[in-house]
């Protein structure tokens, strides 16, 4: 059987950095530079920037890559309440000839990152807590697992009297996994080889699982097993099996027959960035974005408001990005916690495993398409990236 991992992992893709408002104790835009720590697990530092009114950091985030890692952490820190004290944050710094100047720093929680949309508006604080300047990037943190899935009790229904085999497969343009069953007189299966590959909850969306009905080397029908079909009311929990039943299209794009048998899916991940036009705040706050599916878990403040609604602090044209901004964060503090989630329309808390409703039954058998269709910084940081139990 297989087994799931002890470790959650993301790939983490951090682009697109620009920032402005910063002042240095001179008043004069600094040398700035930045400083990265990913929950102590992945730091590095940016070169220094040009003295512009935006700063940006070609070396470190060149035009069109990004800086790019694996980060690792207990499956039983993401997903309890301990994610959202794991944390992004990020210094700036004057870059000077004798000793750098301290700007500010900012931060927002890795639950936030993996749950909310991909653009992040940052505000800097210096150290009397006061505004100075913001920080604007994309980060991508993509959960991904060894996604399995397992076919059994598959029979095939056909006016067609041939003996046939199976060729199934999942392709992506990351991945690929095949495999086969031998022929069969009845045309039934009872178990089938296990199909796995490395993927995420996006890869599923957009992604299926090719079932081909083969006499000798001719495929004479062809079915389409999309993975989101049997995960649309709840995550997928360990050894739940589906029923499926499909049209099977010929080489003509005429009906074959039809497919039918279990499926069970093993390992999906659980974390999914929200789609669409959205930005996450360093006080965790979401605004726009929606989810990718209804039972991915989800930011737990969600703003149906702009940005300059939310906070004016947040709006270019507001003079508190230039300084002077520590009285609006004090209002933005006296007002947040319960009071300010307490406004927002659409509070959502995370949904959790625990809670996850019955299996839906079966979906109806899908229609027949053609085969032409388809194709087969801070300081030194240590290394783990977990407080101890």
């Amino acid at each position: 059987a297989h087994r799931m991992s002890d470790d959650t992992k993301f790939i983490v893709s951090i682009s697109e950095c620009t920032g402005e408002g910063f002042k240095n104790k001179k008043g004069n835009i600094p040398d700035g530079y930045l400083k990265f720590n990913w929950d102590h697990f992945k730091t590095f530092e940016t070169e220094k920037s040009a003295r512009d009114p935006v700063l940006t950091w070609p070396a470190t985030f060149k035009p069109g890559e990004a800086v790019v890692f694996e980060y690792k952490t207990k499956r039983k820190f993401a997903r309890s309440h301990l994610f959202n004290s794991k944390k992004l944050d990020i210094e700036v710094w004057d870059k000077n000839f004798l000793a750098d100047e301290y700007i500010g720093k900012t931060d927002l929680d890795l639950e936030t990152i993996a749950t909310g949309p991909t653009e992040l508006l940052l505000l800097v604080r210096d150290q009397n807590g006061g505004t100075n300047g913001r920080l604007k990037m994309t980060v991508e943190m993509t959960e991904v697992s060894p996604i399995s899935a397992t076919l059994s009790n598959v029979e095939i229904t056909s006016d067609n009297p041939q003996a046939l085999s199976l060729v199934y497969y999942y392709n992506s343009n990351k991945v690929s996994a095949r495999s086969s069953a031998p022929q069969s007189v009845n045309r039934f299966w009872s178990d089938l080889n296990l199909l796995q590959w490395e993927g995420s909850l996006k890869d599923l969306a957009e992604h299926s699982i090719l079932i081909e009905a083969h006499a000798g080397p001719s495929v004479l029908g062809i079915a389409k097993l999309d993975p989101l079909n049997y995960m649309l009311h709840h995550h997928p929990g360990e050894l739940e099996v589906h029923d499926f039943k499909l049209d099977m299209a010929n080489p003509h794009g005429s009906s074959f027959g039809t497919i039918t048998g279990k499926v069970m899916f093993q390992n999906v991940p659980y974390f999914a960035q929200m789609e669409g036009q959205g930005q996450s705040r360093e006080t965790g706050v979401v605004q726009g974005g929606k989810p990718l599916l209804s039972w991915v878990p989800v930011p737990k403040a969600l703003a149906p408001k702009t940005a300059a609604e939310l906070d004016p602090v947040y709006d270019p044209r507001s003079p508190t990005l230039a300084g002077g901004g520590k009285k609006k964060m004090e209002h933005r503090h006296s007002e947040g916690g319960a009071q300010l989630i307490g406004k927002m329309a659409n509070l959502h808390v995370h949904q959790r495993v625990n809670s996850m409703p019955s299996a839906p039954s079966a979906p109806p058998a899908q229609p027949a398409v053609p085969v032409a269709g388809f194709r087969p910084s801070a300081p030194s940081a240590p290394a783990s990236s977990d407080p101890p139990p």
